[in-house]
């Protein structure tokens, strides 16, 4: 609010905000709405900061045509990172 100047409505700034966001994550204008509509300024910003963490990826394995250890191995010889979960 201190920051804020005098004569400039609020939806002035929300209307800046909304155009930034849609730059600089390249949501539409829908979407960015909606997510406003959801949440405070602040939330909003933080929960398409969180949406950009990239989510790790699984995979999983009919058990019936393969074992979990080959395939395990065969994804260890390729140079694969895995940690193995269940």
């Amino acid at each position: 609010r201190e920051l804020r100047d005098e004569g400039v409505p609020r939806s002035r700034y929300i209307e800046r905000l909304r155009a930034d966001l849609m730059q600089y994550y390249g949501y539409n204008a829908f979407m960015l709405d909606t997510i406003l509509n959801m949440f405070s300024p602040a939330e909003a910003v933080e929960f398409l900061e969180a949406c950009e963490v990239p989510r790790p990826v699984t995979l999983r394995t009919n058990t019936i045509k393969s074992k979990r250890r080959e395939l395990a191995q065969a994804l260890i010889n390729r140079g694969v990172n895995l940690d193995p979960i269940g």
